[in-house]
């Protein structure tokens, strides 16, 4: 039996995502246009702050080894300081790897929802595996790390 309508899902790193229903009919496929747009409660702007966050922790611990290496005397003093700046940026990729989670599951569960209301028998969801985060400068380069699909 072929499907008469499926709810195809877009990610996008303003929006997290995107669907809208297509039907099969008897003049070929429609679409209303309306679509639907994931609403993530705040939790992509906290994952932004804690990839900022990350960020400013690595370039703090490279700068201290740097002065580590170029400073004898106070060595045992900065690998301390780094040692802390480590564990704290761990923590940070905790914290995003649970966000990451959560954003993935609530993301899931809407997405069902919205196909189940429009009575769909397809969900197709865009395909990220080849999307490559490399040569398109620094802020568009973090925005497609920062949208990774579940």
């Amino acid at each position: 039996m072929a499907s008469t309508v499926a709810v195809g899902v877009d990610w996008s790193p303003s929006t997290l995502g995107a669907a809208a229903i297509t039907a099969d009919g008897p003049a070929g496929l429609s679409s209303d246009y309306r679509g639907w747009t994931y609403d993530d409660r705040g939790l992509g702007i906290t994952l932004a702050r804690l990839q900022t966050e990350g960020q400013m922790l690595h370039r703090k611990a490279a700068r201290l080894t740097r002065l580590a290496v170029a400073e004898p005397e106070v060595r045992a003093q900065l690998e301390g300081k780094i040692a802390v700046l480590n564990v704290h940026r761990t923590a940070v990729g905790v914290k995003r790897g649970k966000i990451n989670r959560e954003l993935g599951f609530h993301f899931a569960r809407q997405v069902t929802d919205y196909a189940a209301t429009a009575g769909a028998q397809v969900i197709a969801v865009e395909d990220l595996t080849t999307l490559e985060t490399r040569g398109h400068g620094r802020v568009n380069n973090n925005r497609a790390r920062a949208v990774r699909p579940p």
